[in-house]
């Protein structure tokens, strides 16, 4: 019971300091390749189910997902952190989030 108590606090304090520093981090090497990503997947979707909406907000020089070489990724992770990427800087926070799940 108390070792449990420890692992908890431990973790808990980890991720709470994650949270309130992670503008401290700097930008992951991958944020760039990660961005694109979402934004590619996410023009994808626009397009598939005829959300004009989101497609005029999407930059024009985006590649087909058809044509992109990492199309065959997976894109829930870019496409959450891109999601709300237009709220607030979220990316590196959910990035954090992610590596301290993982």
């Amino acid at each position: 019971m108390y070792q449990r108590v420890i692992t908890y606090t431990f973790f808990g304090a980890l991720m709470l300091t994650g949270i309130l520093f992670y503008k401290d981090f700097g930008i992951p090497s991958d944020a760039i390749w990660s961005r694109e990503m979402g934004l590619v997947n996410l023009k994808y979707i626009a397009e598939t189910f005829n959300l004009r909406e989101i497609s005029s907000r999407l930059p024009t020089a985006l590649p087909d997902l058809k044509s992109y070489p990492d199309g065959d990724h997976g894109p829930v992770f870019e496409l959450f952190a891109i999601s709300l990427s237009g709220y607030w800087d979220f990316t590196q926070n959910v990035t954090f989030i992610n590596t301290a799940i993982y």
